[in-house]
């Protein structure tokens, strides 16, 4: 795992987001990918964002893998109380915990 540049503020992520990032790398790496963080808490996100808590990723996408398969995987891995979005341009993950 790496973090794209001295830009992005990964300062307050929270436990919750660092395992699901652990176990996000791990399936990046059986992809033959390297997960690599492109923005934390910096950026311009909607009010309710998790990404301001601590609690919210976004990661590259890779146009040679198939990002389908992987982010199928990571929702398997994941479980409950983590999202995980395959976006046009990013992988969103997210730490939102269900108690239903």
């Amino acid at each position: 795992m790496r973090i794209k540049d001295n830009k992005v503020r990964v300062q307050g992520f929270t436990p919750e987001l660092l395992l699901g990032l652990w176990i996000v790398n791990e399936v990046y790496k059986e992809y033959g990918a390297e997960c690599l963080i492109t923005c934390g808490a910096e950026g311009v996100h909607s009010v309710t964002s998790l990404h301001y808590s601590g609690n919210a990723v976004d990661l590259r996408r890779y146009a040679d893998i198939d990002m389908e398969g992987l982010v199928r995987e990571c929702k398997e891995r994941l479980r409950l109380h983590y999202d995980i979005v395959l976006e046009h341009d990013h992988v969103h993950l997210e730490y939102q915990p269900r108690y239903s």
